[in-house]
């Protein structure tokens, strides 16, 4: 049995908190995030980076627990002719 190549899909997001820099933060992380795996020998063609700041939140930011959960990277393993495992 051939296994298909997997890629790594790596997402930010961030709390409602913050003054506008959110979508930008969430990038940063998500690229930071890439260029480590890069540096440890996987190829860049192999990643998905995508920042959306507060726009996929896990809680509502009514409590700092919540906040917490909403301040996140999230690595999935897809397989080469996907994005994401839920699409």
């Amino acid at each position: 049995m051939v296994l298909p190549m997997k890629r790594i899909s790596i997402e930010g997001c961030t709390a409602s908190k913050g003054r506008g820099f959110n979508l930008e933060l969430s990038k940063e992380r998500v690229e930071t995030i890439g260029k480590y795996f890069i540096g440890h020998g996987i190829n860049a063609g192999r990643l998905f980076v995508s920042g959306y700041g507060e726009m996929k939140p896990v809680g509502m930011n009514d409590t700092l627990e919540e906040t917490k959960r909403n301040r996140r990277v999230e690595i999935y393993f897809v397989r080469e002719d996907q994005k994401r495992l839920e699409e």
